[in-house]
C-alpha cells in the first residue's frame, strides 16, 4: 500500500447528531490503534473541532473507512473526549487557539492496521514533503468518498518547540484564491505525516491557516508531543515519539549537550556497571536480581533489545522476588519526563488503585527505589 494510501484510511471524519436528529460535519481526525491494545482505538484532532459542542446536547460520532474500505460509523462518547488541560481558545489576547489539540477513546473499531511512526517537529528538515487527509465541509453533503481531500505541503519551520509548526501548501492544491480558509473549514484536526520513503510519520495535527485567506499558502500545526499530556493526565496508553536517529549509545551520549547534564547525571548512575550480558540475562535473571548491579544491553538497531527486556520483566512478574519491573524509555527523556523520578511516577499514576503516589515519590527521593532497578 502506497503512504498516500495509509494517510488516506487513518484519516477521520468527525460528525455531531444534534437532538432534533441532524447531522453535522465538524471537523477531522487522525487514527491511532496500539499495537499492543485489544480494546481501544484513539483519534487524536484539534481541540477547537470538539471544544464548542461538549456542552451542547448532541452526540459524538466518528466516520471511518473499515477494513474492507468501506465508510462506516461508530458512536463516541463525550467522556472519552479530552481536551489539552492548558488549551486557550482565540481572544482578543492570542490571535490563534493556544495548545489546540484533543484526544478522542473509544472501543477499537474495525479500521485497516495500519502502523506508522511518531516524530517530534524539531527533528524535521525545512522543505521536508508533509501530507494529510481531511474533509472539507464544503463537501460534507457528498459521499465520505468523495469528501476526504488530500493536501500536499512542505515543511517550513518550528514556532514553538513545545507546541507548534508551520508549512505551506502546495499551490496545486489549488484553493480558491478568495476564500481559501472557506476552503479549510472541516479539515481542522488532520493528522500531518511526514513522508520517508515508503514509511510515514505523524509529527502534528493540522489546526487552521495562517491570516483571514491562508496567507502564502502558509498552516499551522500543533505538535504531536502535546497528546502525551493529555494521554499522561487520563492515565491512556501513549505513543512513543522519535527525538531523532539514534544509532548507539556511544553516539547519543556523546552527542548530549552541556544543558543536558542532568541526564547524563542519571545516565551515569544506571550505567556504572556496564556488562554484556547477551542473551544470558534471561537465562540468569535470579542473579540479576540478587546482585542489584546496573546492567546496559546494547547491541544492533532491530536486534530484539527491547523484547529481551520485556521478557525479563514478565519473568520478574512471575518469580518470587517481589519486585516491580518499571520500563522507561531514553528516548522520552525530555518529552514527556524530564527525570527518571517524574517519569517511574507518570507510568505508576495510571494504576493509583494499586499504588499509593505519595510513598513511593518518597521511596525515589530517599533513594531507596534506585537499589532494585
Amino acid at each position: 500500500m502506497r503512504y498516500d494510501e495509509d494517510v488516506k484510511y487513518l484519516s477521520v471524519r468527525l460528525e455531531i447528531e444534534r437532538a432534533s436528529g441532524e447531522q453535522e460535519s465538524i471537523g477531522s481526525g487522525i487514527l491511532w490503534t496500539p499495537s499492543k491494545s485489544n480494546e481501544y482505538t484513539y483519534i487524536f484532532t484539534a481541540a477547537h473541532v470538539v471544544n464548542d459542542y461538549l456542552d451542547e446536547d448532541v452526540k459524538f460520532g466518528v466516520r471511518y473507512y473499515d477494513v474492507s474500505g468501506v465508510s462506516s460509523y461508530e458512536r463516541l462518547e463525550k467522556e472519552n473526549i479530552e481536551v489539552h488541560m492548558k488549551y486557550i481558545k482565540r481572544n482578543d489576547n492570542f490571535e490563534r487557539d493556544i495548545n489546540d489539540i484533543a484526544v478522542i477513546r473509544c472501543k477499537k473499531i474495525n479500521c485497516k492496521k495500519i502502523s506508522y511512526n511518531f516524530l517530534n517537529p524539531i527533528n524535521v528538515k525545512k522543505e521536508s514533503k508533509l501530507i494529510f487527509n481531511g474533509f472539507p465541509k464544503k463537501l460534507s453533503d457528498l459521499e465520505f468518498e468523495i469528501n476526504c481531500n488530500e493536501y500536499m505541503c512542505h515543511f517550513d519551520s518550528v514556532i514553538n518547540e513545545s507546541e507548534t509548526f508551520k508549512y505551506k501548501l502546495d499551490i496545486e492544491n489549488a484553493l480558491d484564491v478568495s476564500m481559501k480558509n472557506d476552503d479549510l473549514l472541516g479539515v481542522s484536526g488532520s493528522g500531518v505525516f511526514l513522508k520517508n520513503g515508503s514509511s510515514i510519520s505523524l509529527i502534528g495535527i493540522h489546526t487552521h491557516g495562517v491570516g483571514e485567506d491562508v496567507t502564502m499558502n502558509m498552516a499551522i500545526g500543533m505538535s504531536i508531543k502535546l497528546i502525551l499530556d493529555i494521554c499522561f493526565s487520563r492515565g491512556w496508553e501513549y505513543p512513543i515519539i522519535s527525538v531523532g536517529n539514534i544509532n548507539n549509545y556511544e553516539d547519543y551520549i556523546s552527542d548530549l549537550s552541556i544543558n543536558n547534564k542532568k541526564l547524563l547525571d542519571d545516565i551515569n548512575y544506571i550505567s556504572r556497571d556496564i556488562i554484556d550480558v547477551e542473551n544470558k540475562i534471561i537465562v540468569n535473571i535470579e542473579n540479576i536480581l540478587i546482585d542489584e548491579r546496573q546492567y546496559i544491553l546494547l547491541d544492533e538497531p532491530g536486534s530484539g533489545k527491547s523484547c529481551v527486556i520485556e521478557s525479563l520483566c514478565y519473568k520478574i512478574t512471575k518469580s518470587t522476588f517481589n519486585k516491580i519491573p518499571i520500563i522507561l524509555k531514553l528516548q522520552g527523556y525530555g518529552l514527556y519526563f524530564k527525570d527518571i523520578r517524574e517519569g517511574i511516577l507518570k507510568i505508576l499514576s495510571q494504576y493509583n488503585e494499586l499504588f499509593k503516589i505519595d510513598e513511593v515519590d518518597n521511596l525515589i527521593r530517599k533513594g531507596l527505589l534506585y537499589k532494585f532497578q
